[in-house]
Parts: C-alpha cells; structure tokens; sequence
C-alpha cells in the first residue's frame, strides 16, 4: 500500500467509483486488495516514466486547480465531486480535442478498470475469483483436468546461465513465430541458443490458471498495457516463450498472393507468387503445428454467425486453425495462457524439438538491436539482474555451409555489442518461412 501516497489513493478510489458506479450491491474502491493488485501491477509493468505521469496525474485530480485545467473548466477537486460530476469529467476527458486528455483518459480507464474486471482477489495461483464477475455474470475461466500436449520442463532440461567459456554457432534473438521456426532448424546443424525475454512456460500445463490478471501480466508486453505513443490504441503482443504464437487467435491463413507479391517487390523474390519452395514450406509448417479445418467444435457465437449465413443464403467455410481439441471449453481461453498444450504454439511444437535437440535458452533478458544505414548489425543484450552480459565475436570464420557465427559471452560491470555477421549463404539450409532482410537473419 506504501507504493501509492493518500492522496494518490483518494485519486484511485474516486476514479473507479466513476468508471465503475457503485450501484450494484459493490463499491470497488472498498475492495481490500484492489489496490494492492494495482500497485503490483504498476510496480511490475510501467516503467519509470509511465510511473512518474501516473502518479503525477492522480496527484493533479485530488487538487482543485488540477482537476480544473485538467478538466477544462473551473471545478472542485476531483475527489470531491458526487457521482454526476465525476461521470462528466471523465466524459469531457474521453471526448476532449486535446489529445493528452484523451491519453490521460484511456491511460487510467485501461489500467484502473483492467486490473478491477481481471484481478484474482484470492491471490495468485489461488482458485480466480473477482468480486466484479457475479454482477457481470461471468464464470471465469474453466477449470477442467488433464493435458491435451504434455508438459515439457523447459527450465529444467534447457534454461541456461551463460558461462565465460561458452561458444554457440547461432544465437536467435525471441523465440516467437519467427525465432521458433529458425531455432528448430539451426540446431540441426550447430550449437543454438535462444534469448527470450518473455515468461518460461509451467513444465504442467494444466497448472496455467487462465485467469485474465495472471495471463495478460504473464504472457503480454508489459503485462498488456502497452500502447501507442499516443495512448489511443492498445497493443496486445505475445511476451512469453514461444512468443505470440503461444496466446494469439488460432486461425492459421496462408500467406496472401498480393502480400507475397509486395515481399517480391522488395527484393525478396523467395515469396513471389508461385514460388514452389515457399509453398512447399508453408504447408511443412501447418502440417507440423496441426493446422486443420477438420473436426472444429464451434463455440456458440460462431454457430449464431452460420445459422445467420445459412438463413441468408451467404457462403461460409471453416477457417483452419490449430486448437487440438476445440470440444475443450478451455479453448477459448487460449489468449490467456496456453491451459492444457492445446494450441500448438511454438512452445509445444518447434521449441520442444529444439530443446530435445541441445537447444539451449538464456531468459529473462532483453536485447536492443543496433541499426547501421539502415540494416541490423548487432545487439546489445543486458540481464535484469546485478550481473550484466557482455557478448563477443570468437570466431566469424567462413565455414562452407554458410556463415557461422561462433561468440564467447561474458559476464562484466558493463554491457558491450555483439555483432552479427551476414548469412550471405542462408538459403543453403531450405529452412521453413522466415523473414530475411538486408542479407541478416532476424529471429
């Protein structure tokens, strides 16, 4: 509770009763551990800036100035105002011309009324249960037994602290839909490892609670509040091993003709249309991660959407998609966690062979790409811890099935660049789609 002052508290609780009109038998701002969760999740998610704006803004809203020139017209502090007063400010705020009002809106109706629909109020991998859900009549997430894809212990058997005298051929930066592809076919014929920033997955996976707090921290970009610059959109992007193919929408569509077409406009004639490589890849693909259109159970908003189709006389079809078992109600919770190894994300099916085939993983790191006129040339990679990685070049040595690139990472007070060498010869190794640009592998 100490993470957020009095007044910023007073700011907390009159902002939710006006998002959130204690008129249902609830008053949210009386809930005991709503602030405790959202403390955790500003302390954990927001970086020192966001910090800084969010708790200036609840500072602003508890004053009577403030509010005023927040607001655009003369008022009493926020905090002050009944029920009616407070809905016209956030109105004003959520329709104002001035565009750091509607950030400021959007800024705390996502992070206040997120962490209020979504927190467990019984503790983190305790049973989910939030106060909100019975006057929205909403079950919560399912609660049903046993794996469709066994576990594998990750953490185990492939998580690894980097030694001084460690070398690796390859290093693949994420572990997404790219770096997952790449890294099971890299490790065929070298030493790989993979650096992930994102969340490990559970060696059980029947043990991912689904919960909505715990899977948009654990699984998202900055615990899901990432946003543009200008706050008017949210971007949900996947930050977990196996990347967004671990909680994205399981539709699985080939690539478009006119989107390969545009990739051979720039120079990369692999994807043009018609390209029987490409085509043949893409099929390896969905074949490996059980794309199919067969056999789907529809969910009951889909079957509306076909009686509708039917009745109008409009032509339908089932989109491939690669939900192993989609009779499993916990299907469609997949966004929020990868609950029984149902969808068959990357990290059920390329990063599990590739760690069965040595694969190495360092996690918990993040890696800042350095560009250079325009191409990628290096990273800089540092761990969130007191120790910092410092990686360097060993040997760049040509070897005759491409360029390999060995490097010898340290550990030191400071980080340094590691510098990528150009796979000039890639296309040697026939590997599944990947993007390639400017002749440099990205993961």
């Amino acid at each position: 509770m100490d993470y957020f002052s009095k007044a910023q508290i007073r700011s907390i609780s009159a902002l939710v009763d006006a998002l959130y009109p204690p008129d249902l038998d609830l008053r949210l701002s009386e809930q005991p551990l709503f602030i405790e969760r959202l403390a955790e999740g500003a302390q954990t998610h927001l970086d020192s800036r966001d910090v800084f704006e969010l708790k200036a803004l609840l500072n602003v809203l508890d004053t009577s100035v403030g509010t005023t020139l927040l607001y655009g017209y003369p008022s009493a502090a926020f905090t002050t105002l009944n029920q009616d007063a407070k809905g016209k400010v956030m109105e004003a705020l959520s329709r104002s011309r001035v565009g750091l009002r509607r950030k400021a809106f959007n800024g705390l109706k996502r992070l206040l009324m997120g962490t209020a629909m979504s927190y467990n109020a019984n503790g983190p991998g305790q049973a989910p249960h939030n106060p909100i859900w019975a006057s929205l009549k909403y079950p919560g997430p399912p609660s049903e037994s046993g794996n469709v894809t066994e576990g594998y212990d990750f953490i185990g058997k492939a998580y690894c602290e980097v030694n001084d005298n460690d070398t690796f051929d390859y290093i693949i930066i994420g572990s997404g839909c790219g770096g997952s592809v790449v890294a099971r076919q890299l490790c065929k014929i070298g030493k790989c490892l993979v650096i992930e920033k994102g969340t490990p997955l559970p060696s059980d996976l029947k043990n991912v609670s689904q919960c909505e707090s715990e899977g948009m921290c654990d699984f998202y970009e900055k615990g899901s509040l990432l946003t543009t610059n200008d706050g008017s959109l949210m971007i949900l992007a996947g930050a977990a091993l196996g990347g967004g193919s671990t909680v994205n929408w399981g539709c699985c569509l080939d690539t478009p003709e006119y989107v390969r077409e545009e990739w051979n406009q720039m120079g990369l004639p692999q994807f043009a249309p018609g390209n029987k490589e490409f085509s043949r890849s893409m099929a390896e693909v969905k074949e490996y991660m059980g794309v199919t259109d067969k056999g789907i159970t529809h969910n009951g908003m889909n079957k509306k959407l076909i009686e509708g189709c039917e009745k109008n006389k409009f032509k339908w079809k089932v989109a491939p998609q690669n939900i192993k078992d989609t009779s499993l109600k916990s299907a469609g919770w997949t966004c929020f966690g990868p609950r029984q190894g149902n969808k068959q994300g990357g990290g059920v099916t390329w990063l599990r062979e590739y760690s069965e085939n040595g694969g190495k993983f360092f996690q918990g790191i993040a890696v800042k790409v350095i560009h250079r006129d325009g191409k990628a040339v290096g990273v800089v990679v540092c761990k969130s811890s007191e120790k910092k990685l410092s990686v360097q070049v060993e040997d760049s040595s040509r070897q005759a099935q491409g360029d390999l690139l060995r490097w010898k990472p340290s550990y030191a007070s400071r980080p340094s660049t590691f510098w990528l060498q150009e796979l000039q010869h890639w296309e040697k190794f026939a590997p599944p789609p990947c993007i390639l640009r400017h002749g440099y592998l990205q993961g």
